[in-house]
């Protein structure tokens, strides 16, 4: 705009502001607990939906834990999800669920293709149920050219990479280095590790 020489145009389509605007983190682990703290310092009402995380653990942290998330999906002006895909969550998001938000709320997936159903998605989007989304990932992929949801002007996507740099790319080549490393020494490391339960019976 400005090298455009358009200076005048900046008050003609202005951003939303996020401050005080309420986020649903659907996920609580590693990247759930990061984008809270990111959303929190930018003043935003942060709700998390986990059902393996207590409630105590989420509110100790400065957040609100939900334990229903079909309610909680009517309160959010963001939903954001960084949960495993399985058969608990695949499908989560389906048109019943969507149906709860707000028509004015933006979905986000960085997680996994398949956890939220592409055709009740589109047919939210194209209809005025719910104002827009971010896409990481996609049911398949690399996602095929002809899926509507890339033709939709409030769809904004990436190609499974929205959280990747130089550096992150860096430190996963070591983090997978150094796991291996810890294997063969004997002592991994529990941070890495999902299953801890095994190591507390040793």
């Amino acid at each position: 705009m400005t090298k455009e020489n358009r200076w005048w145009d900046r008050m003609k389509q202005l951003p939303g502001d996020l401050f005080q605007k309420t986020l649903l983190v659907v996920g609580f682990g590693r990247i759930g607990t990061r984008t809270s703290r990111f959303c929190l310092a930018l003043g935003m009402n942060v709700l998390v939906y986990d059902p393996y995380v207590r409630g105590a653990v989420i509110e100790g942290a400065g957040y609100t834990p939900v334990n229903d998330l079909d309610a909680a999906l009517g309160r959010a002006d963001f939903v954001t999800i960084h949960c495993p895909k399985n058969d608990e969550t695949r499908g989560m998001f389906n048109a019943a669920r969507l149906a709860r938000m707000k028509s004015t709320a933006y979905l986000v997936n960085t997680a996994r293709g398949g956890i939220i159903d592409e055709k009740a998605l589109h047919a939210a989007l194209t209809s005025g149920k719910l104002a827009g989304a971010g896409l990481d990932v996609f049911e398949t992929e690399p996602v095929p050219a002809d899926n509507p949801l890339l033709k939709l002007p409030n769809v904004i996507t990436a190609p499974h990479m929205a959280g990747v740099t130089k550096e992150s790319v860096e430190r996963m080549g070591v983090t997978t280095i150094t796991n291996m490393l810890d294997v063969l020494d004997g002592k991994p490391n529990l941070e890495n590790v999902i299953n801890r339960e095994i190591y507390q019976h040793r």
